[in-house]
């Protein structure tokens, strides 16, 4: 599938799950955010997916993005691993 229809895919399905309200904690029954959920599930369908790829693929910042990872670290649900040779970058799985 071309990385335009994929997109256009996530956003029709983006929008109408705020809009309906489908991804509120109750419904999920999770203690994580909409996006801590999107950012586990990209992780989980994408191993090996650094940071840089997760903001592109959720179109969310990256500060965000580094602060979710962190929390998620530090309570043991993902490991990060140095890639030598590509300025420190970090894959997530």
């Amino acid at each position: 599938m071309n990385d335009d229809i994929v997109k256009r895919i996530r956003n029709f399905n983006r929008y109408y799950t705020a809009w309906l309200e489908v991804m509120n904690k109750e419904y999920l029954k999770t203690d994580f955010s909409w996006t801590e959920s999107r950012v586990i599930f990209e992780i989980h369908i994408c191993p090996g997916i650094n940071a840089t790829e997760l903001c592109e693929h959720l179109n969310t910042d990256k500060s965000y993005i580094s602060r979710i990872l962190m929390k998620f670290e530090k309570h043991g649900l993902l490991t990060r691993e140095l890639i030598l040779g590509s300025k420190g970058l970090k894959k997530y799985g």
